[in-house]
């Protein structure tokens, strides 16, 4: 369990620094150690089936995100009560597949269900909290909707600095999405900004691309 937990650490690292093969390398092995000490039929596989889904979703390997959710549906069902371990990362996946396949209310109402989820049950400072109003803000963003993912991006950035401190990585990427948001509504001022305060967290360099932001 200890390896497991380090893999899982691991994995999230290898995100943070923007590689995300390498997040799925880590998590397919902790998968395998859970496997084998609980069997490949077992609910405690599922928080590790929902991290493996969701670093498949960040590296374009939505097929394979496809066939862990039905493996997670056969394991607790498709309406879990919310009680089951690792029901807010499935609802969570759940929207992330529905937004790739360009079901954005259904993705939107998704995430929503899982903030006021894990509101519930975590508090609304809540890092999965700030996680799906990241999420729900990217919805926003692909559909045109810059005011109300500027809000989102907001709310996020205000839970991961309480949660993670000001230099965190996820704090970077945060600023850098908000910025593409400011950036399209035609505030440049303001986008400039904060790609300027996300250098200082993630380097020149990533700021300076300005990578399109991806799922939490």
């Amino acid at each position: 369990m200890a390896a497991g937990a380090s893999l899982q650490q691991l994995a999230q690292l290898a995100y943070d620094q923007g590689v995300g093969a390498e997040s799925v390398v880590f998590m397919e092995l902790q998968l395998s150690k859970v496997e084998q000490t609980f069997g490949p039929d077992s609910p405690v596989l599922v928080p590790t089936l929902a991290s493996l889904a969701r670093f498949y979703l960040v590296v374009g390997h939505n097929d394979a995100a496809e066939k862990i959710l039905v493996r997670i549906d056969g394991l607790i069902g498709k309406n879990p009560p919310e009680q089951t371990p690792a029901y807010q990362n499935v609802l969570q996946l759940r929207a992330q597949l529905d937004a790739a396949h360009g079901n954005y209310a259904d993705a939107e109402a998704g995430f929503v269900r899982a903030m006021a989820t894990a509101t519930k049950y975590n508090g609304i400072q809540s890092s999965a909290v700030g996680t799906n109003s990241f999420n729900l803000a990217l919805v926003c963003l692909k559909t045109d909707r810059f005011q109300a993912a500027i809000d989102h991006f907001a709310k996020a950035l205000d839970i991961f600095k309480r949660e993670n401190g000001d230099h965190a990585p996820v704090v970077g990427y945060t600023l850098l999405a908000a910025a593409q948001a400011y950036s399209k509504k035609g505030d440049e001022a303001s986008s400039k900004a904060l790609v300027a305060a996300a250098a200082e967290i993630l380097g020149p360099t990533i700021a300076g691309q300005r990578p399109q932001p991806n799922w939490l």
